[in-house]
């Protein structure tokens, strides 16, 4: 007899939070990007899919880039970005870590808004607050 190795893995499993999650989430926004361009598409599609995988992946550069851009091109950006920035950046009263990334967006997406300085103010003293006060991009 030999020796019994380990079970096999089962790699049909995707776990919820993976890097592999994420990546089936970014492939199926590209997926339905690409499939808009050969036929109409209602946005609710792709808002749909984004929404979705924000919620699994909010610090994800590729997910945050497209609905911000895709928001823009609907005309509808200002209060579905503030919403969603709104609820993702929510602490639960400080039960819970914000990355740094989220602050920046939120900030960086305010910035060019006419009228949007009181908003700017408090998404900046509401990142100092936690535990993004340490980070540098936060300061420049």
């Amino acid at each position: 007899g030999g020796r019994a190795g380990p079970p096999p893995l089962n790699t049909n499993i995707i776990v919820k939070g993976s890097f592999q999650h994420e990546w089936l989430e970014m492939a199926c926004v590209r997926m339905i990007r690409f499939h808009e361009v050969m036929n109409p598409t209602p946005p609710r599609v792709l808002r749909d899919a984004l929404s979705s995988a924000l919620t699994s992946f909010p610090t994800n550069a590729y997910l945050l880039n497209t609905f911000i851009r895709r928001e823009g091109e609907q005309g509808h950006m200002t209060t579905r970005l503030r919403r969603h920035f709104d609820s993702a950046l929510d602490d639960k009263g400080g039960a819970k870590e914000i990355s740094p990334i989220l602050w920046l967006y939120a900030i960086v997406w305010e910035l060019p808004r006419p009228g949007a300085r009181h908003r700017i103010i408090n998404l900046f003293e509401k990142a100092l607050r936690g535990n993004s006060r340490c980070t540098v991009a936060i300061w420049r």
